[in-house]
């Protein structure tokens, strides 16, 4: 089964976590929302991308969260939010790895394998 894009799952953390806790006034429910998305997009980094990657983008994402802070009280709330989340979800694709790309790797090997497997046939069908 195909992982959802981290870089959608780190989005949807920031924006959901802000959106969250701006709409029902309840900070800790879009903290919940903000480490929700973050902990699936954590386990998928890991098995794509391998534990140090994982833990990089993971204190990334922290990172926008906390800097977005600062951030607003210059650009405003939701253009903060937006800014650090194009960010993040951009470090998300360049570094957080891909199931396509594996796909792509196993259909290399899946091929050879069947080419490798030819060449025997042909073989042995020469010596016949």
């Amino acid at each position: 089964m195909a992982s959802p894009s981290t870089a959608i799952l780190s989005a949807a953390g920031l924006v959901g976590g802000y959106a969250t806790a701006r709409q029902t006034g309840n900070r800790q429910l879009g903290g919940a929302v903000l480490a929700a998305a973050g902990t699936a997009a954590f386990a998928i980094w890991k098995r794509n991308a391998g534990t140090a990657r994982a833990v990089a983008l993971t204190v990334a994402y922290v990172g926008a969260f906390g800097g977005s802070h600062p951030l607003a009280k210059k650009i405003g709330a939701w253009e903060s939010v937006g800014v650090v989340t194009a960010g993040m979800s951009g470090l998300a694709l360049l570094l957080g790895g891909s199931d396509t790309s594996r796909a792509v790797q196993g259909a290399k090997r899946a091929a050879k394998k069947a080419q490798n497997q030819a060449q025997k046939a042909a073989e042995a069908a020469a010596r016949v």
